[in-house]
């Protein structure tokens, strides 16, 4: 089985593909990784759980967008598991063109998106990144990735009320019953999930003036299986595992490369 590792700056997001499909992901926090030891600590003890053989694991794809924790995640696989994971970065066969201005400030769960959005799809495509940022990316049916808009994501918004504010209490992500609330918990809960999901809508009906309304839109990332319901009539499919698909491609192109 190869392993599938997806660190964000808030969680890391774990996939397990068994050749066919992914089997089953796993998430934690991305804080709580500081040494090779911890993250190998987390990751058998959750093999263990789930009856799975560490030996099973034959081969490992990192998409990472924080770079001190990049050693940590590398050396764990290497020295636990003797797997030399490949690690998302320039010089990484993706097939993916980068038409910005500098491709190395391109994230890796971006262009971990942007492959398996072009594979599975094949149009032009929209993809929205739900995770601690958001993130618009356009990518056309030749595999050109054209640029990206990165937006505060749900977590930093709710972060930042209850850290700016003296009586308002933290919420988290909370399903509102209603757009308007009654008391302060239904209220926060209320303004921050239709304040975000509208602000989607708004995004997605402005890129699409710009690069024309064929565009396919998927929404991915973490957070969005909480938002996939309300923007159903924007959003053509939530592909929640996209960026980990899109490792398992990047990890097929690359595997003989590995020393």
């Amino acid at each position: 089985m190869i392993l599938l590792i997806d660190a964000g700056n808030s969680i890391i997001t774990i996939g397990l593909h068994n050749g066919q499909k992914i089997i089953k992901t796993f998430t934690m926090e991305t804080k709580k990784i500081k040494t090779k030891d911890e993250f190998a600590l987390y990751l058998i003890s959750i093999l263990n759980l789930n009856n799975i053989d560490k030996t099973s694991i034959t081969g490992a794809s990192i998409a990472s967008v924080v770079p001190s924790i990049n050693n940590a995640l590398s050396e764990a696989l290497d020295t636990y598991f003797n797997i030399k994971p490949i690690l998302v970065e320039p010089g990484i066969k993706t097939g993916i063109k980068l038409k910005v201005d500098n491709p190395k400030e391109v994230g890796a769960d971006l262009i971990a998106d942007a492959l398996a959005g072009h594979v599975k799809y094949k149009k032009n495509l929209l993809i929205i990144n739900c995770g601690t940022a958001t993130k618009y990316s356009v990518v056309t049916e030749n595999g050109e990735f054209i640029g990206v808009a990165i937006a505060p994501g749900f977590q930093i918004g709710s972060e930042g009320l209850f850290k700016k504010t003296a009586q308002l209490p933290d919420v988290g992500l909370k399903m509102p019953k209603d757009p308007i609330g009654k008391n302060s918990v239904d209220s926060i809960s209320s303004g921050l999930f239709y304040s975000y999901a509208c602000s989607i809508k708004c995004y997605i009906s402005l890129i699409k003036e710009h690069y024309g309304n064929d565009l396919i839109v998927i929404l991915s990332g973490g957070v969005s299986r909480y938002f996939s319901e309300y923007l159903k009539k924007e959003i053509h499919y939530a592909d929640f595992n996209l960026t980990l698909e899109g490792l398992k491609i990047i990890y097929d192109k690359n595997r003989y490369e590995i020393t």
